[in-house]
């Protein structure tokens, strides 16, 4: 492996385990108020910030903005793994559904999780090796 990889490494699976964290609590302090008005329907569910999206660039006709934030509503992600996104495209807002949407996050957040942990030991292994 070379020697400028491991690196890189080590800060992606940090960043694994640190943004997950993260993510729900910058949610809870900065609400977009896009997503709490199109949110406000889903009765007695808590939305925590899973992930977000943003992209813009200029065409002939104008400008094109994409801002998307991704939530999980608690109790019933627990239950279905659903996750709701809120769009807004243009100034157009809307809603999509993700069925299973919350597998991909926990899945990346444990494999950083067992990454940094296989690294750790890895790299204690190779320390190991060297003090013989």
């Amino acid at each position: 492996m070379p020697k400028w990889l491991l690196p890189l490494v080590k800060i992606s699976l940090v960043l694994g385990i640190l943004l997950p964290i993260a993510l729900p609590i910058y949610g809870t302090f900065t609400p977009w108020p896009v997503a709490t008005e199109a949110l406000s329907s889903e009765a007695q569910q808590t939305p925590y910030l899973v992930g977000v999206s943003y992209q813009s660039r200029a065409t002939s006709n104008g400008s094109y903005e994409r801002r998307a934030q991704t939530y999980a509503l608690i109790p019933r992600s627990l239950k279905t793994f659903e996750t709701v996104s809120v769009v807004r495209e243009n100034e157009v807002v809307r809603v999509e559904r993700q069925e299973l949407g919350l597998v991909a996050p926990v899945l990346m957040f444990v494999v950083s999780c067992l990454g940094l942990d296989g690294l750790g030991y890895w790299s204690s292994r190779k320390k190991a090796a060297r003090a013989k």
